[in-house]
């Protein structure tokens, strides 16, 4: 059980889409219960909890445009490095046996730098999937404290 006297410290607004529905419920709960103690919490919650949803959007936005040119960073370091296949783009003339060793290491040079070029897609493509999840959590916050606030007669 959590004495009156405890004190919180969030990160806002990271910790209100990544916490879950049964903690945010319940730190909530435990605010507006205590709300003579909590009193400029939730002014301060009553105040940002509106807005949560445009800065969940925004921050969002931010990050996919920055996830956006780090993949174009990566694929055009790709194209810059990648080692060609092709024997006749060789430097030198080599034995039939040395060349394919040399197309299998150059295959695997590009194995391993296509690797970062696939990870910066992922994050790209994971963030646009996140994005509308995170606005949805958003509404859901606002609607867990507005329940909180009526269940507790908290006065605003």
């Amino acid at each position: 059980m959590t004495s009156p006297d405890t004190q919180y410290s969030l990160e806002y607004p990271a910790f209100f889409i990544e916490a879950g529905k049964a903690t945010l419920r319940k730190l909530l709960r435990w605010c507006c219960m205590y709300d003579y103690l909590n009193r400029d919490t939730i002014d301060t919650l009553n105040r940002e909890l509106p807005y949560l949803e445009e800065t969940v959007a925004k921050q969002d936005a931010d990050d996919i445009e920055r996830l956006r040119k780090e993949w174009e960073y990566q694929k055009g370091l790709f194209q810059r490095d990648r080692k060609s296949l092709n024997p006749s783009d060789f430097p030198y003339a080599l034995p039939k046996a040395e060349e394919k060793r040399e197309i299998k290491e150059r295959r695997d040079f590009n194995k391993r730098i296509y690797r970062y070029v696939r990870a910066a897609e992922d994050e790209y493509l994971r963030a646009q999937k996140k994005a509308p999840k995170h606005i949805e959590k958003a509404r859901e916050v606002l609607q867990i404290f507005r329940a909180a606030v009526e269940e507790f007669g908290v006065g605003l």
